[in-house]
């Protein structure tokens, strides 16, 4: 009887061991597990700064770009535009001596 006992007490001290390793194995495992998470969130969030930046980049680009072709286009209109007062200031005049020299302008 003695010795059924003491088996009982050693099984029940085996699988409180064993409960133990098993307890210490699952801390280790949330442990690594924690670690490589945090790996991947230290890379990710690498990541995505780098991706910012690279954003902050080609929208900069992109606005500095669309500046010099609006810059380009104020000042293309703006010499059309004077071509067009020049042109227009030549067909008044011509049209002016046209007129004078056909005497209409005087009532002829």
């Amino acid at each position: 009887m003695e010795s059924f006992i003491k088996n009982i007490f050693d099984i029940d001290k085996g699988a409180e061991d064993y409960q133990k390793k098993l307890e210490a194995e699952k801390q280790k495992l949330l442990k690594d597990r924690k670690e490589k998470m945090k790996v991947i969130d230290d890379e990710y969030n690498k990541v995505l700064e780098e991706e910012q930046e690279n954003l902050k980049l080609y929208l900069s680009s992109i606005e500095s770009e669309d500046k010099d072709k609006l810059v380009e286009y104020n000042e293309k209109s703006e010499a059309i535009k004077n071509i067009f007062e020049d042109k227009k200031e030549i067909l008044i005049k011509n049209f002016a001596d046209s007129l004078l020299e056909s005497g209409e302008f005087y009532g002829e």
